[in-house]
């Protein structure tokens, strides 16, 4: 969710940003360059003192932070189509702008939005762990691993104990089985 929603706006931000270009890209790219300068968990320490504890904000937080990042690798996706021949013909033959944005110029730069995303959801479960660490994103009760067990909830998937008794299957180099020997009383 944090990582997806950074991409949605992101590219959004970055394709208009690049198609465009002119003022509005020296505007969105500015503040993006705003957002960068800040050292990502700190800006979403920040960020969370605003919006209150929780998971769900932490969350937020740290994909307002992620923003950036996709923006510029999208505006720099956008900047390296936007003069190649299939482009060009598609202004040729009467296309919208956001026609040529949305069907020729989005899906080619995709590849490097895919790469960075994937990187992306590593980041940001170091940082929802970091953010926890600190006690600023999921609380002590609500634990993503080991909680369950804790308070005493069953397993998934009840274990019977192993047999005692030697099989065939257990010693290969037996050729015959062995049954168990009895004990004297």
């Amino acid at each position: 969710m944090t990582v997806g929603a950074a991409i949605i706006v992101g590219s959004v931000l970055g394709a208009v940003a690049g198609y465009v270009g002119g003022f509005l890209d020296n505007v969105v790219m500015r503040l993006m360059d705003v957002l960068l300068a800040f050292p990502s968990l700190l800006l979403a320490i920040a960020i969370l003192t605003v919006l209150g504890k929780g998971l769900m904000n932490a969350q937020l937080a740290i994909g307002i932070v992620a923003i950036p990042i996709y923006a510029r690798v999208m505006r720099a996706a956008v900047l390296a189509v936007r003069d190649l021949d299939y482009v060009t013909a598609s202004r040729a033959l009467g296309e919208s702008g956001f026609g040529m944005l949305a069907r020729r110029m989005m899906p080619n730069s995709l590849t490097p939005m895919i790469v960075q995303g994937t990187l992306g959801i590593g980041v940001a479960v170091l940082d929802v762990a970091a953010l926890s660490f600190l006690g600023l994103a999921a609380e002590p009760a609500d634990r993503r691993v080991g909680g369950d067990d804790r308070r005493g909830a069953q397993p998934a998937v009840q274990r019977t104990p192993p047999d005692p008794r030697p099989r065939a299957r257990d010693h290969p180099r037996r050729a015959r089985f062995q049954p168990p020997r009895r004990r004297p009383p």
